[in-house]
């Protein structure tokens, strides 16, 4: 079912004699007002706080934590969007990536996409891995 809302909004300001909204920021703001609800900016930014990946694929991760900061019109430093993402993103991904060589959130991306697949071909087990490694505290 499609939705109206902007042509009635538009409709209702030329029935009511009102100017023109001639700049899109200020048309933005207009329908912003209008149609979402008072705690959606807060709403979206505890979405996104919580924000883990779960069940999820790397690529659905990845497109649900991108809306959310298109939807909170979070300007940040990149250094700062990378560590947001991989706090969410699961373990057995984030620490294997967070030992990797990377510069920009897109080559994070690629990276976690790049050890999910290898994970679905090769499961490993975590104990053999650092044994392997012969990692210690």
């Amino acid at each position: 079912m499609p939705h109206y809302g902007g042509l009635i909004f538009v409709t209702k300001r030329i029935r009511e004699r009102k100017p023109k909204i001639q700049i899109w920021e200020r048309m933005k703001a207009k329908l912003k007002a209008r149609f979402s609800p008072s705690s959606y900016i807060q709403d979206s930014y505890s979405q996104l706080h919580n924000l883990t990946q779960r069940d999820m694929s790397v690529d659905e991760y990845i497109r649900e934590f991108e809306k959310l900061l298109i939807k909170c019109d979070i300007q940040e430093l990149e250094e700062q969007t990378i560590v947001r993402y991989l706090r969410g993103l699961e373990p057995k991904y984030s620490n294997l990536i967070e030992l990797q060589q990377y510069s920009t959130f897109d080559e994070v991306c690629v990276l976690a996409h790049k050890v999910e697949q290898q994970r679905k071909r090769q499961p490993i087990d975590e104990n053999s891995l650092s044994s392997s490694l012969n990692l210690t505290l």
